[in-house]
């Protein structure tokens, strides 16, 4: 009797196991005769039978109401922000042209979390879009690691682009990074960047 017992607790441990909490998404679909480039693209977010529509512009709206800068990686545990989750999603659901257009919003974390996405995936219009905001001194209340600062828009922007050896990212030249460096903070000493 208890090797039965033990037999069919077993059974159902194995068989409730099965279960997957895998991730799946669904892109949807677009209109005929419409550009894919001009509309902002849907995206399923598939998890245990809920279904979620990742909309980038109320994506952008909760991180502007949140309205902090986060790091991968925050406080003394090092944990992942709602704030950075929420960036992750617009980095991974939104087009390109979408993100471009994001880098013009009101609110000024929206902006660099667009830059960021776009830096992301080496975008050729990054260079662009941080020379259009080259006076934008907005200022932005990031948290990264245990360090909570405020920093200006166009030097959140300018230190994506400091150039780093091996780095395969787009990047400035040494020589053009220093002349921003100069432009936006009056020094060439790229700590000034961080402080």
């Amino acid at each position: 009797m208890p090797l039965r017992r033990t037999l069919f607790i077993l059974i159902f441990f194995v068989l409730g196991s099965c279960h997957s909490n895998k991730k799946e998404s669904v892109e949807g679909f677009y209109e005929p005769g419409v550009n894919q480039n001009d509309t902002v693209k849907f995206v399923l977010d598939l998890q245990k039978d809920s279904v979620v529509i990742w909309n980038p512009d109320l994506l952008a709206a909760h991180i502007a109401d949140c309205n902090q800068l986060d790091a991968s990686a925050v406080g003394f545990a090092g944990m992942k922000t709602e704030q950075y989750m929420r960036y992750e999603k617009l980095s991974k659901f939104a087009s390109d042209s979408v993100l471009i257009r994001l880098t013009d919003y009101g609110n000024p974390v929206v902006r660099v979390y667009a830059f960021w996405a776009l830096h992301h995936r080496n975008s050729a219009s990054v260079i662009t879009i941080f020379k259009r905001h080259i006076t934008d001194k907005e200022e932005v209340k990031s948290f990264s690691g245990c360090i909570q600062s405020n920093s200006a828009v166009n030097k959140s922007m300018l230190a994506c682009l400091r150039p780093y050896k091996g780095d395969k990212s787009i990047s400035l030249s040494r020589r053009e990074f220093k002349k921003y460096l100069k432009i936006i903070t009056g020094s060439v000493n790229e700590w000034v960047l961080y402080f």
